[in-house]
Parts: C-alpha cells; sequence; structure tokens
C-alpha cells in the first residue's frame, strides 16, 4: 500500500503538469478523475490503484506495475506503456488509441470496449484478456500473444 498520505498525493497532483511521480509507491492510492496529463510515472507501483476515468493523456508509464489497477474510462491516449504490467487491469471503455504498448504485459486484463485504435501492442501479452468489443483498427499486433495464447507474427 501507498506509503504517502492522501494529503501529500493531493499536494504532488496540484503541481502544474507534467508532474514527476518516477517510481513512487502509489500502490491502492485513489487517484480517480486525477489530472496526470504528461506524468512522468516511470517504474510507479500503481497496483491496484484507482484510476477511474483518470486524465493520463500522453503520460510516461513505462515500465510501471498496475498490475489489478481500475482504470475503466481512463483517457490514456497517446500514453507510453512500453514494458508495464497491467495483469489483471480493468481497462473498460479507457482509451488507448495512439498508446506505445510495446512488451506490455496485459494478461487477464479487461479491455472489453476499450479503444486501441493505431495503438502499438507489439510484442505484448494478451493471454486470458477481455477483448470483448475492443475497438482496435490499425493496431500493431506484430509479435502479441492473444488471448487464447497464440502468438501472432
Amino acid at each position: 500500500m501507498t506509503n504517502l498520505t492522501p494529503d501529500q498525493i493531493a499536494t504532488l497532483l496540484s503541481h502544474h503538469p507534467p508532474v514527476d511521480l518516477t517510481g513512487l509507491d502509489l500502490s491502492e492510492a485513489n487517484l480517480a478523475h486525477a489530472d496526470l496529463n504528461r506524468a512522468y510515472l516511470t517504474s510507479a507501483n500503481l497496483r491496484g490503484a484507482d484510476l477511474r476515468e483518470a486524465n493520463l493523456r500522453g503520460a510516461d508509464l513505462s515500465l510501471a506495475n498496475l498490475d489489478g489497477a481500475k482504470l475503466q474510462h481512463a483517457h490514456l491516449n497517446v500514453a507510453t506503456l512500453t514494458s508495464a504490467t497491467l495483469r489483471g487491469a480493468d481497462l473498460r471503455l479507457a482509451d488507448l488509441s495512439d498508446a506505445l504498448l510495446i512488451g506490455a504485459d496485459l494478461s487477464g486484463a479487461n479491455l472489453e470496449e476499450a479503444l486501441l485504435i493505431e495503438a502499438n501492442l507489439r510484442d505484448a501479452n494478451l493471454t486470458g484478456a477481455n477483448l470483448r468489443a475492443a475497438h482496435m483498427r490499425k493496431a500493431n499486433l506484430h509479435d502479441v500473444t492473444m488471448p487464447d495464447g497464440t502468438r501472432r507474427h
């Protein structure tokens, strides 16, 4: 669990974008509706965090741990999630258009009705992920492990 108090988190988020939260432990933090536009969250621990409807447009979440995070309706378009882990994350109706998900682990994630238009999922792991009604037009699926475990080349 995060070692920051809600007041400390609020203070960090009060700075003008982009906010630098690189490497912080924000596990299970309530960041619903937070404005993290272009935030630096590289290697941050967001395991189980509530990021519902958060604005993460253009944020750098490379190597971040988002396992079990609640990201319903989150705005992650143009975000960088290279080598991030999102195992079991709830991304229903999230906007990941033009996002970089290269090498990301989305195994068991719920991406139902998510927007992945022109997203780059090269080398991503989607094993067991729910892609029902996901919008993946022009997404890069090169070398992706699909929900059924097959590898797409």
